[in-house]
């Protein structure tokens, strides 16, 4: 197995990863105006799955992905209410630190992203009643730059990688529509997007050398 050994040095392969986790999006004047409509809100959090992929240059790691983000719905007599978020973007990182078999990349990246919400109103009864009078449904997505910072962590065991992922992004929608529909009259706020996540995934990444204290640390096989 070859280790990941020493805070210093350089390397050079590619690695991808799943991860689930829990995601939250404050949604600001998004819920106002729901409350205001007598609409239940969605619950800001909930289940987020990303993935992403990378190659490592140096000490340079570029890459990309993206995640969703389907919050927790809310429910009334009348409303079921649900939202989400996703994005998009090319990222780049730096391998702040390595060691053993573990390693620590903080990266940046930039793409595009969305938050939406969807109500439908939850109505029985007669099938051709229900057609000529159809319950109430609004799909409504504000779309735009997406900007995200985060640290990673990741544990290689072989070609196996898990690990954990702690960051923050940010939405600034300047695109809705309702339906698929153009409006006017949004809401004009921006949405962070904070994340905790668990890896999974593989991958190879080999050691480059650059420094005498850790060249002799490094080797094909674990002794």
């Amino acid at each position: 197995m070859i280790l990941l050994v020493g805070s210093i040095g350089s390397f050079f392969g590619g690695f991808g990863y799943w991860s689930p986790g829990y995601g939250h999006v404050p949604l600001g004047s998004l819920a106002s105006s729901l409350k205001e409509a007598n609409y239940p809100v969605p619950f800001g959090g909930g289940y987020l799955s990303r993935a992403e992929g990378y190659g490592i240059v140096g000490r340079f790691v570029i890459g990309g992905g993206g995640f969703t983000l389907k919050f927790f719905k809310s429910t009334s007599p009348d409303y079921n209410s649900s939202a989400e978020a996703r994005a998009n973007y090319l990222s780049v990182g730096y391998v702040a630190f390595a060691k053993g078999d573990i390693f620590v990349f903080p990266s940046v990246g930039l793409g595009g992203g969305s938050v939406g919400v969807k109500v439908q109103e939850a109505k029985a009864g007669n099938f051709n009643d229900i057609l000529r009078d159809p319950p109430i449904y609004i799909h409504a997505v504000g779309e735009g730059l997406f900007l995200k910072g985060d640290i990673t962590l990741l544990y290689r065991y072989g070609l196996l990688l898990v690990g954990l992922t702690a960051g923050m992004g940010y939405v600034k929608p300047y695109n809705w529509t309702v339906n698929g529909n153009a409006t006017t009259g949004y809401p004009t706020d921006d949405y962070p997007v904070f994340y905790l996540s668990l890896n999974f995934g593989g991958g190879w990444i080999g050691f480059g050398g650059g420094d005498e204290d850790v060249g002799d640390d490094w080797s094909d096989e674990e002794e």
